[in-house]
């Protein structure tokens, strides 16, 4: 009998520190903010939309929001070592263990823009409508990634056949 390594599956971890993701959170809000605001409005009507340190109680509470709704989303693939209770938020995936290690690296990246994407689609929410929108839309493609990606660790389909 033939030992296909493909059906052979190990547990993957991709933790997030709050460090991390607040950074990319900074980063993406002012980002945003200066594109939505001309360089020449007023200081003060910028500050609202860009997230800071002083809204640490709202990055946790989301990230803690955005972690359960992607592994609801992500179930199949998610082992019961996954937590996001206290940091590192980390979030385990069975792979295949015959895999590219590349992919490890995207679902990774992707995984961390589905947070980001999350968190700053609830803090646009109240504040710019249509950027929660697209943030939202950035969520959805993230988490389309990460199962893409999951799907193409696996490798090709082999089919047992004969072809004439």
């Amino acid at each position: 009998m033939e030992n296909n390594n493909k059906s052979i599956f190990e547990k993957v971890s991709f933790p997030y520190t709050y460090d991390l993701l607040k950074e990319s959170l900074v980063a993406d809000s002012a980002y945003i903010a200066r594109s939505v605001y001309d360089i020449s409005a007023e200081k003060s009507s910028v500050l609202p939309i860009i997230i800071t340190e002083d809204d640490r109680d709202f990055i946790i509470a989301r990230i803690s929001r955005a972690c359960v709704d992607i592994v609801t989303r992500l179930v199949a693939y998610i082992d019961e070592e996954t937590q996001f209770d206290d940091e590192p938020y980390t979030f385990v995936l069975k792979l295949p263990s015959c895999r590219n290690v590349a992919i490890d690296m995207l679902i990774s990246h992707e995984l961390h823009r589905a947070i980001v994407a999350h968190v700053l689609a609830g803090w646009y929410e109240m504040r710019l409508p249509e950027m929660a929108v697209r943030q939202w839309q950035l969520y959805e493609a993230a988490i389309a990634m990460v199962r893409h990606d999951v799907y193409m660790a696996r490798g090709k389909v082999h089919r047992v056949g004969t072809y004439f």
